[in-house]
């Protein structure tokens, strides 16, 4: 199924998108459950959701809406983009190039120059994914990740299936 592209402020306050965040949160919660090793609660769910809801900007992109196995929430300025999350379901990871099709398709909505930055944070206790993106060519600067918009699209072209 495609992707599924969504204005996350507008779309999440209908009632028929509650299972969609459920499901976003159970993959956030599980694999951050791993990373922190600790047991992600109610009140988190709470803060994590009202979040969304509130913040006006965020976009996101969800892959495979009949069986949600990842999404991609992003922020987009003038001259650059935001990588706010990606979360992939334990079971898709390694898995179909979920990854390379969040990102393909964040790529495919954005609307800055090839020049332009992209940034996103990293947990310093996630080395999978501090390693995922420094391959993809993710360059650490401050306490940040950032790439070209060029840079992102030749590794997504370069590793497309």
């Amino acid at each position: 199924m495609a992707d599924l592209i969504i204005n996350t402020n507008d779309t999440f306050k209908c009632n028929n998108i509650n299972p969609v965040i459920n499901n976003m949160f159970e993959i956030v919660s599980n694999n951050m459950s791993k990373i922190l090793n600790t047991k992600i609660n109610t009140s988190d769910y709470n803060i994590w959701k009202k979040n969304i809801l509130n913040n006006k900007n965020i976009k996101t992109i969800i892959r495979n809406t009949d069986r949600l196995n990842g999404y991609l929430q992003y922020i987009e300025d003038t001259n650059e983009a935001f990588i706010c999350e990606i979360q992939i379901a334990e079971n898709n990871q390694h898995v179909h190039r979920t990854l390379n099709k969040l990102l393909l398709e964040f790529l495919n909505q954005i609307n800055i120059q090839d020049n332009d930055n992209i940034y996103s944070n990293i947990n310093i206790k996630n080395e999978h994914s501090i390693n995922v993106f420094t391959h993809i060519g993710f360059v650490k600067i401050n306490n940040k990740y950032q790439i070209s918009k060029k840079d992102l699209s030749n590794y997504i072209l370069k590793n497309k299936r």
